[in-house]
């Protein structure tokens, strides 16, 4: 062979060797075994199972989506074919890089983990009956799992200056469209509006006069049903009544409250708003002038009709309520689209209380506020597809965050709207025993009929945010709950306030007062 012909092969043979060399140093996806590969590069890896090819959006948190950057949205990765070793493991190793441990806890077959670096969170579950692993870079809490709650060894905070009068602002109203069925989903098994129905005019609004506490005040601990007018065939002017809203009152032992949601758009009369705030010094033995201490406001799903009574509380009175927590886990609108009432709420809670402590709750995640033990048994990050990251939902209804509350030893459970997908993942995810309750907020506003976890959930009694003849005469779900309960234990939220009050012996008493709120008079947001 001629030496130009060596030459030639010898070249060739380096430029390959060369390209081998090049590809063995490359830098390869992380980790390089079969798992696939590890999407969240900011986070150890998991090293075990099989990774999801796509990282799921979960969302911001207390910041708005819009103007938010990339890096404070919080993502998911999935992981199929692990164990609960692996998920100890995985502890083990976020440990070893850094990270505190700030949370654990188990719901049946669910286990959860929480672990705190600096600002960077990580939050993960373990399901044992799947097999499945989430982990969520969790960048969207103002503050630490651990460091969220307070038990009754909390010492109080100090007293600041008493509120002289309502903060009534000047900003403007919000510009878009005020349509109270903005956020209502028909369909979902929704029969037919009934015909023929009377007309009442709107009732007038009125002011609420100063309030003072008795001396021999006694504090009530328990849940409040708030009460609204529902669009029915005593208020059918569609321009005035809602078919939607809800709002529940929790009166902790200390003495403060924790509030659920928020009522629609046409239930923000100012004379509901004051009635409100009269309602709850009433409850607190706080007079005019005092400030009530909300130890928590929760947000069950990104719908106004459970955002629009509480935002123009914090828009016109904030100087009322002094707001120390707020948790919701709002989907990405990138994933379901939302109001954008949602970022303008955000904005909003921001401005007014700066200070308050957001955690964006996840499934698994417990806390205690005084004596009171909160669990999340459901947010939107369940229903994902292990094997693409999809999500089988079609609205915020299958979005909502459910929550459980034990209260002076007997269980509430808040639904929000939920519909068929969290149905099928709570039956899917916990035991009987874990969904049992003895007071439940039915979903939807009567309209879901979740003919199958009703009956698993067993509730004793049953409140209803809805109108009660309207719900006879429309909602199906009213004749499934009465093979659970009789009529006489469903409280609906038109007929005016039911309390909830669980006793030393057990039992639970139900109280009632009748506030008169009215339909929507044209005051705004």
């Amino acid at each position: 062979m001629s030496d130009f012909f060596k030459r030639i092969i010898s070249a060739v043979s380096s430029f390959f060797m060369t390209i081998a060399v090049f590809l063995h140093l490359a830098p390869a996806p992380q980790p390089v075994d079969d798992h696939g590969r590890w999407l969240l590069d900011q986070l150890p890896a998991y090293s075990a199972g099989q990774y999801c090819e796509t990282l799921y959006d979960t969302g911001t948190g207390y910041e708005n989506e819009v103007l938010s950057p990339a890096q404070q949205k919080s993502r998911m990765q999935l992981v199929r074919g692990t164990t609960l070793q692996d998920a100890l493991d995985y502890g083990q190793r976020l440990a070893q890089s850094g990270f505190r441990q700030t949370f654990s806890n188990r719901i049946g077959q669910i286990y959860s983990y929480a672990f705190q670096k600096n600002a960077q969170g990580v939050y993960y579950t373990f399901n044992a009956q799947s097999g499945e692993a989430r982990i969520i870079d969790d960048c969207c809490n103002s503050t630490a799992l651990d460091a969220f709650g307070y038990d009754t060894s909390a010492q109080p905070e100090p007293v600041t200056e008493p509120v002289t009068e309502p903060d009534v602002t000047t900003e403007p109203v919000p510009d878009e469209p005020f349509d109270p069925q903005e956020t209502e989903v028909s369909g979902e098994g929704e029969p037919t509006e009934p015909t023929d129905v009377p007309t009442e005019p709107t009732e007038p609004a009125s002011t609420t006069a100063p309030y003072i506490a008795p001396e021999d005040f006694t504090l009530r601990p328990g849940v409040y049903q708030f009460t609204f007018p529902y669009f029915d065939e005593r208020h059918n002017d569609s321009t005035r009544y809602a078919k939607n809203g809800m709002l529940y009152v929790v009166v902790l032992a200390d003495g403060k409250l924790a509030v659920i949601d928020g009522g629609a758009p046409y239930q923000c009369a100012d004379r509901n708003i004051d009635a409100f705030i009269r309602f709850a010094r009433e409850l607190t033995g706080k007079s005019t002038g005092k400030k009530i201490d909300i130890a928590l406001w929760y947000g069950t799903h990104s719908h106004a009709d459970h955002i629009d009574f509480f935002y123009k509380l914090i828009h016109k009175h904030r100087k009322e309520f002094r707001l120390e927590r707020v948790m919701f886990n709002y989907q990405s609108a990138d994933v379901i689209s939302y109001s954008s009432r949602v970022d303008k709420f955000r904005n909003l809670l921001q401005k007014r209380y700066p200070k308050a402590k957001y955690v964006k709750c996840r499934s698994g995640y417990a806390f205690t506020l005084y004596d009171t033990q909160f669990e999340i048994l459901y947010t939107h990050e369940d229903a994902v597809s292990a094997a693409d990251a999809s999500l089988p939902a079609t609205n915020a209804n299958d979005c909502c965050s459910v929550l459980r509350m034990t209260l002076g030893g007997r269980r509430f459970l808040f639904l929000g709207d939920s519909n068929r997908v969290v149905q099928d993942v709570l039956l899917r995810n916990y035991e009987a025993s874990e969904l049992r309750a003895d007071v439940l907020q039915a979903s939807h506003h009567m309209i879901n009929d979740l003919t199958e976890l009703y009956p698993v959930i067993a509730p004793t009694y049953v409140m209803c945010p809805q109108s009660k003849s309207r719900t006879i005469s429309v909602y199906p779900s009213y004749y499934t709950f009465l093979k659970l309960a009789p009529a006489e234990r469903m409280y609906f939220a038109d007929q005016g306030v039911f309390g909830f009050l669980p006793q030393e012996n057990g039992t639970i008493s139900v109280c009632y007062q009748w506030i008169e709120c009215v339909g929507y008079d044209d005051s705004g947001l």
